[in-house]
């Protein structure tokens, strides 16, 4: 596993990669263990102190509890835009126990449900059959609320995602993240 400031690695899943001189220097990686120099390179990349400064609070004050995503108000929500990549590359295998959980929005980057669809479906059942862990289904990165998908039996959030597939499946317009929202909402079940 290596740890690098910016897209370098994510560019290779399209077959597209061109490394410059200064992009393949080894002193601009490192690994988790020996990462002094990329966490020091990440921070003196962002666009100003105050931004850095407010990322290393977030990442100090989360070490020992759960991470939730930043008030909508504090300095580093409204920074987002602004913060650049740090890329951790996974070499090897990663198998089902290497998990506990998996994060997936509700919706595709396009806005289409993937709550609901074949593709979630594929990793609903991976994950609650094959890894053993829950799907924690989110609005967005920020969401404070999430959704803990634990099971395929007959729980609210299953006959929630049946009647969702059912709505896609046969086309039904005006079916979006807000009937999820609304539905799961209603039945307690975001929780922090």
């Amino acid at each position: 596993m290596i740890v690098y400031t910016g897209e370098i690695f994510a560019a290779a899943l399209n077959g597209t990669v061109n490394l410059t001189p200064t992009e393949l220097d080894p002193r601009h990686y490192g690994t988790l263990g020996l990462s002094d120099h990329v966490i020091l390179r990440y921070l003196k990349s962002m666009p100003n102190l105050s931004v850095a400064t407010a990322v290393a609070q977030y990442v100090l004050s989360t070490a020992s509890t759960t991470p939730t995503p930043p008030d909508p108000s504090s300095p580093l929500y409204q920074s987002l835009h602004s913060i650049p990549t740090l890329e951790i590359a996974v070499f090897g295998d990663v198998g089902a126990s290497d998990f506990s959980s998996i994060l997936s929005p509700f919706t595709n980057p396009s806005g289409s449900l993937f709550f609901g669809s074949d593709d979630g479906n594929a990793l609903r059942t991976w994950t609650i059959n094959t890894m053993g862990g829950p799907v924690v289904w989110t609005q967005n990165a920020t969401s404070p609320l999430v959704v803990r998908d634990k099971s395929l039996g007959d729980t609210t959030i299953t006959k929630t995602w049946d009647a969702i597939t059912l709505a896609l499946t046969n086309n039904i317009p005006n079916i979006g993240l807000v009937n999820i929202t609304t539905t799961l909402t209603g039945t307690q079940d975001f929780t922090p």
